[in-house]
């Protein structure tokens, strides 16, 4: 962190459009930052807290490329106390405050940054930080169009149609603001909020809320990334939706993390989804939900958290109502998984998953699409089966600098029903993907990718798609 520099409450609007000119480039940082110090000089304001610059050897140390730019994030932080402030608030408590952020392991590729100028409490007990994600992305579909701003393949159109065989489309999708407030040695103890909220584009306009939950002693509760998905197993990928054959889900969930020595954990979660279960002919009704869904996982971890192993599993309730018999049915569905990412060398990251269950396929991302927690059986109207799933992943990223990289992986997700009712039902989805990404800066983000999937239906019939998309992203 450059500096930790104490302001008067009247100043902080100043500083706050101050703040802003510094993303346009290093140069432009450093500038700032050498007149925001006359500046406070000539104010009578605080000096300035010295914060010891890293040394090279502890630069050496650094062995990853993600440590590095890592790094890079952290010595551009800007965060300025309100009031007289405290003189022990040293680079030290900041960094601990901030590295709560960048531990958060359910964080994606796709989320923000920690927000680049946070404001911090006097006593060094709170920091809060208002920031935001800019994310523009075009891509050119050919031999049959996706209809949506992100890839899957259970959007692949069987057949083709004539009238839109190709498509060439821009969006603002996952542009987004978001609050975090980080505190330390309060009432409570330890802790760590964020709320975010996004666009979907122009053509989705609306506002949705993303996430919105609180961290304290190992305890999550709010809106967040499911337990059952490890963020970390999953390849950078210049599109939101690939690859498919990952647990793509948010949950309203109340979840315990502990952490143990020598790079082992463990974690438990209810969770409260909502269920995906066919309703058609007027035979069914799903039933509303009545128990919490149950999650848990178990992880190894080394290379400084940067190679991991983990085992995953989910168990759940559904509930429908035979409206021909005229009484409610339970059914259990379950899913296993392991997944992980490990560094060959350290500028190599191998990622893979596997994943079987029964009765979770709302959890998966294809399946996520429609509606196959429970699905119909062929000439028995009013009953509905458990179909299974079965999916994997393997990807890797190669970095040749910290700030280039390129990504890839193949994936694929089978669902298997007993005589399913609807032979153009969804049988098996397959995707591969290639990306090249260079970060400009820390903060600003461009890369391009190209996307090829295929899809099969249960009566034999198949269509496959092809996509280039490029993509900027600003996190500030």
């Amino acid at each position: 962190m450059k500096s930790i520099i104490s302001y008067k409450p009247y100043d902080i609007l100043r500083l706050c459009v101050l703040a802003i000119f510094p993303l346009l480039s290093s140069q432009a940082l450093l500038a700032q930052d050498a007149e925001m110090a006359d500046s406070t000089t000539a104010d009578s304001a605080p000096p300035v807290i010295p914060v010891n610059p890293q040394t090279p050897q502890a630069q050496n140390n650094l062995r990853f490329p993600e440590q590095i730019q890592r790094k890079k994030l952290q010595d551009r932080q800007k965060v300025f106390a309100l009031g007289e402030g405290r003189a022990d608030v040293t680079d030290t408590i900041v960094r601990s405050l901030m590295n709560v952020f960048y531990t958060d392991q359910f964080r994606s590729f796709q989320d923000p940054e920690a927000p680049y100028f946070m404001l911090m409490s006097k006593d060094a007990h709170l920091a809060m930080g208002v920031g935001g994600l800019l994310t523009l992305r075009g891509w050119y579909d050919w031999h049959g169009v996706v209809p949506d701003v992100f890839y899957s393949p259970y959007n692949i159109p069987i057949p083709v149609n004539p009238a839109r065989n190709h498509e060439l489309r821009a969006s603002a999708a996952n542009t987004g603001f978001y609050l975090t407030l980080l505190g330390r040695k309060t009432v409570i103890g330890d802790f760590f909020a964020y709320i975010e909220g996004g666009f979907r584009g122009y053509n989705r306009v609306d506002f949705r809320l993303r996430r919105a939950y609180i961290i304290v002693k190992g305890f999550t509760a709010g809106y967040a990334l499911t337990t059952f998905l490890d963020v970390g197993a999953l390849p950078p990928s210049v599109d939101d939706g690939t690859p498919n054959g990952t647990v793509d889900r948010a949950n309203i969930l109340l979840r315990y993390r502990h952490n143990f020595k020598k790079g082992w954990s463990v974690a438990g979660a209810l969770e409260f989804p909502s269920t995906t279960i066919a309703d058609k002919d007027n035979n069914t009704e799903a039933c509303t939900p009545f128990l919490p869904d149950v999650a848990a996982f178990g992880q190894y971890q080394w290379d400084e958290g940067y190679s991991h192993i983990r085992l995953s599993g989910l168990l759940r309730t559904l509930s429908y109502r035979n409206l021909i018999e005229k009484h409610n049915i339970n059914k259990i569905g379950w899913g296993v998984a392991l997944s992980g990412m490990v560094k060959i060398i350290p500028n190599l990251t191998l990622y893979g998953s596997a994943i079987y269950g029964a009765g979770h396929n709302g959890y998966l991302g294809d399946l996520s699409y429609g509606e196959h927690d429970l699905v119909e059986i062929a000439g028995k109207p009013g009953e509905l089966q458990v179909p299974r799933a079965f999916s994997y992943l393997a990807g890797f990223k190669y970095n040749f600098k910290p700030e280039l990289y390129v990504t890839g992986s193949f994936s694929q997700i089978m669902n298997y029903e007993d005589k399913p009712a609807d032979p153009e039902g969804y049988r098996y989805g397959l995707c591969g993907n290639v990306n090249m990404f260079w970060e400009i800066t820390p903060r600003l983000n461009i890369g391009g990718g190209y996307i090829v999937g295929r899809r099969k239906n249960f009566d034999g019939t198949s269509g496959t798609s092809h996509r280039i998309e490029a993509l900027m992203q600003l996190s500030f």
